[in-house]
């Protein structure tokens, strides 16, 4: 029998382990991007590449989720989705 190789193992880039991360956190479903977060960060074991990875990430999710925040001195909501108005568009347009 012919001695068969075992195939290398070779180290993904930092900018492949990013992409990687930002496809799991972007398809995450509704909701559970932070159970998905913590559970990459665990497995990366580098914060620098969790932090490129999810600072890409999470605008992006919570455009297309339509994500609702609270102001932090509790004056009000805002809903992030990706239909939204910038405030330089509104300045720009005179639509304020």
């Amino acid at each position: 029998m012919a001695d068969e190789e075992e195939p290398q193992e070779t180290e993904l880039s930092d900018n492949q382990k990013i992409d990687i991360a930002k496809w799991f956190l972007l398809n995450s479903p509704p909701g559970e991007i932070q159970y998905m977060a913590k559970d990459l960060r665990l497995v990366l074991k580098d914060e620098n590449v969790y932090g490129r990875a999810a600072s890409e990430a999470f605008p992006l999710y919570n455009k297309t989720h339509i994500i609702s925040l609270k102001f932090p001195n509790r004056s009000g909501d805002v809903c992030l989705h990706k239909f939204s108005i910038s405030l330089v568009d509104l300045i720009n347009h005179n639509l304020c």
